[in-house]
């Protein structure tokens, strides 16, 4: 191998390592800050179809622990 190809293998090596870097790293990060930043914006956007909000309700009756909290706000004398 003379040193040009050897240049070229190393750089080659590089790149793809922060390749990978951007893609098990930055990219998540990018997406969760995104979500956190737009959390109401794309709660209301799932909740505005009925299906979903249906769907979603009835996964969170069925959570003990919030249930026995909305029912006794419900029905507090």
């Amino acid at each position: 191998m003379n040193k040009d190809s050897q240049l070229s293998n190393t750089k080659e090596k590089e790149e793809l390592h922060m390749r990978k870097f951007i893609t098990t790293v930055v990219l998540p990060i990018a997406a969760v800050t995104m979500v956190y930043k737009w959390r109401y914006r794309l709660l209301n956007l799932l909740l505005d179809n009925d299906s979903i909000r249906r769907v979603s309700v009835r996964a969170a009756m069925g959570l003990p622990g919030v249930r026995s909290r909305l029912l006794s706000r419900a029905f507090r004398s």
